[in-house]
């Protein structure tokens, strides 16, 4: 082997040593790098919580036409009512499943007075009274059914309602001199009875459902701050005050003839709320809701109410927007039905099974129901 042989293979020999230093120089660089691992960031879920669902209830339209004073016949198989023009309908009704239909609408033939604004209709028989004027100057005219014919009553009437019978009335009489009585009489005040003088002339009357005490109040106080309520026996004997303080406005007895709900004005707010009374405990207690007995109907266990209930942003507007609450008066919890569209519930009554509740919609004054299971 020459020279120049040798020193090509020594100098391929130091390529291929240094080639393998710079390699496992290398390597140990790299072992001795510790690598950051790269973390996945936790991204916290918020929560979505679940949109409450509507309920189901949705008010539903019976009748195309308005109508004044909507009644259950007392089989619970009809309903009566008035328009505008005094013509009086019955249609029958078929209760099932929680909902209503009306059939076989008809017109009874009646002397027509027009302008009626409220009925009176009596616990039994088929006369009734009208109402006519505003509710802070009313007129009335009773209807005879045998006699098919209206009786005016006289202006001195400033209040009355129908005893359970139905063959008679109570009502204020006030005289020319200011003088006031409390009277049973005939439905057109013929055969009347004085039972007891009032101090007022202003007191506005309710009997009792089972006829043994009136309620009554004044509706023109001077300062608009106290209203006693006050309730007399049906003999005109035995008088009693129920509730002494502050303003209130108008009542509704419970069938059980033992409560009644009426409308108090709230001294923060000035709002008027819906209590109850207890005439035998002498109880009254405020049911948390801001609405006129006007309003509501109880229940036939006398243990709970149904009411309109408007909410706070139309409170105080001519027309309300309501939502329809069933109230525990014993506790005032409350169960609430939607409507679904705007309604202002006036006139309300219940089926017979208490499924479905009946109302004449202010919003247009035809009548509707909502299932109230």
């Amino acid at each position: 082997m020459n020279k120049r042989a040798i020193i090509i293979l020594g100098a391929i020999f130091l390529l291929i040593v240094g080639t393998l230093g710079f390699l496992i120089y290398s390597r140990s660089k790299s072992d001795d790098t510790v690598e950051t691992p790269v973390e996945t960031p936790i991204v916290e879920e918020t929560p979505v919580e679940a949109e409450p669902e509507e309920p189901a209830a949705q008010a539903v339209r019976l009748t195309d036409d308005s109508v004044v004073s909507p009644i259950l016949f007392y089989t619970g198989v009809g309903i009566s009512y008035f328009n505008g023009q005094g013509q009086l309908y019955q249609t029958d009704l078929d209760v099932k499943d929680a909902s209503a239909l009306l059939s076989n609408k008809r017109e009874l033939s009646i002397a027509l007075k027009p302008n009626i604004a409220k009925v009176l209709w009596p616990s039994a028989g088929n006369s009734f009274i009208a109402q006519f004027g505003t509710a802070t100057k009313p007129t009335w005219s009773y209807y005879d059914s045998s006699k098919a014919a209206y009786t005016d009553i006289p202006s001195q009437v400033y209040s009355l309602d129908w005893m359970p019978s139905g063959d008679k009335i109570m009502f204020v009489w006030v005289d020319a001199n200011g003088k006031a009585t409390l009277n049973i009489s005939s439905p057109d005040t013929t055969n009347y009875q004085t039972l007891t003088e009032f101090y007022e002339p202003d007191n506005v009357i309710s009997v009792s459902p089972d006829g043994s005490n009136i309620l009554f109040y004044r509706t023109q106080t001077t300062d608009n701050t106290k209203n006693t309520i006050n309730m007399v026996s049906a003999d005109g004997k035995n008088f009693t005050s129920i509730v002494k303080d502050v303003y209130n406005a108008g009542v509704l007895w419970s069938p059980d003839s033992r409560k009644f709900l009426f409308t108090k004005r709230d001294s923060g707010t000035q709002k008027f709320a819906l209590w109850v009374a207890d005439i035998s405990s002498g109880e009254i207690r405020n049911l948390g809701v801001y609405a006129s007995q006007t309003k509501a109907v109880w229940a036939k266990d006398s243990l709970s109410i149904f009411a309109g209930v408007p909410s706070s942003e139309s409170a105080g507007q001519s027309l309300t927007q309501d939502t329809i609450q069933k109230i525990t008066v014993s506790s005032g919890q409350a169960q609430e039905f939607a409507p679904g569209i705007a309604v202002d519930a006036q006139d309300l009554f219940l089926s017979m099974d208490e499924s479905v509740l009946f109302f004449r919609n202010a919003q247009d004054n035809a009548l509707y129901y909502i299932p109230v299971q």
